[in-house]
């Protein structure tokens, strides 16, 4: 098992682009596409913000600023 996968962070957060997941696939066509789209990227960068979290030893301070702020932005 991944150093990650155990955090509640990242259970939020795949709970979160699952739920994206699933809520995009109701949107009517016109909209699934585009903004289900920059939605899917928004929960995949936050997803691999927190990995870059759990692996980072030296920066971790730094990679936990970036991962704030890519939450906030999104």
């Amino acid at each position: 098992m991944a150093r990650y996968q155990h955090l509640p962070i990242w259970r939020c957060a795949m709970d979160l682009a699952l739920g994206l997941e699933q809520g995009v696939a109701g949107f009517p066509r016109v909209h699934r596409y585009a903004l289900g789209a920059e939605l899917r990227r928004s929960a995949q960068q936050i997803l691999g913000g927190v990995m870059r979290c759990a692996r980072a030893r030296e920066q971790r301070e730094g990679e936990l600023e970036r991962l704030i702020l890519l939450i906030e932005q999104n």
